[in-house]
């Protein structure tokens, strides 16, 4: 039996992080095929999330167990198993059908558990793109000085409780990409207040 190439999304990358540094990481773990960052097509900036495919499936499984929550770049990573055909275009790339922790992924506890617990976490991801779609309609319906507002309390709050602060953006990515969004409005892609 041949060994298939098996690709796992990767997310929450810090926008400086580059096909090499994903490479020396992911490396570690097995035989990479191929690594793909997408780039935003109006400003040519990382889009924060790429796919790593390695040349077999227990390699791949392995990087899902073993990097889920490893930090690249000073940024913990989500790591689980691509959707097929998720790094061909669309939206289907936000969709994952693994789930980035513990050791228990999809491939572990038979053909049945396996299917199942694709289905719930592909369910899972549909909602969260869901809620991404209405973070962002909320975000772009705001005003400037309300986010800006809204930026500077956020900055004071994790500056007091830094641990609280990532311990609520870990849990709750909504927030974080609502604060990303914000952002980018207020500052311009990417910028600094």
């Amino acid at each position: 039996m041949t060994q298939r190439a098996t690709t796992i999304f990767v997310s929450n990358l810090s926008f400086d992080c580059t096909e090499d540094d994903i490479r020396g990481l992911f490396g570690q773990v097995g035989q990479i095929a191929a690594v793909r960052m997408p780039h935003d097509s109006s400003t040519g900036k990382p889009r924060g999330f790429g796919f790593v495919e390695y040349m077999d499936a227990e390699a791949a499984l392995s990087a899902v167990r073993n990097l889920a929550e490893a930090e690249l770049n000073g940024r913990p990573l989500r790591v689980s198993v691509a959707e097929k055909g998720a790094d061909s275009g669309g939206d289907s790339k936000k969709r994952r059908l693994g789930s980035g922790g513990g050791g228990g992924g999809v491939g572990c506890g038979g053909a049945g558990a396996s299917a199942a617990a694709a289905a719930a976490v592909a369910a899972r991801a549909r909602i969260q793109e869901s809620t991404a779609q209405q973070v962002t309609a909320v975000v772009e319906g705001t005003g400037s000085a309300q986010l800006f507002a809204m930026l500077q309390e956020t900055q004071a709050f994790a500056a007091e409780h830094p641990a609280q602060a990532r311990a609520l953006f870990a849990q709750q990515p909504q927030l974080y990409h609502a604060v990303r969004l914000s952002l980018d409005r207020v500052c311009g892609p990417h910028g600094n207040v």
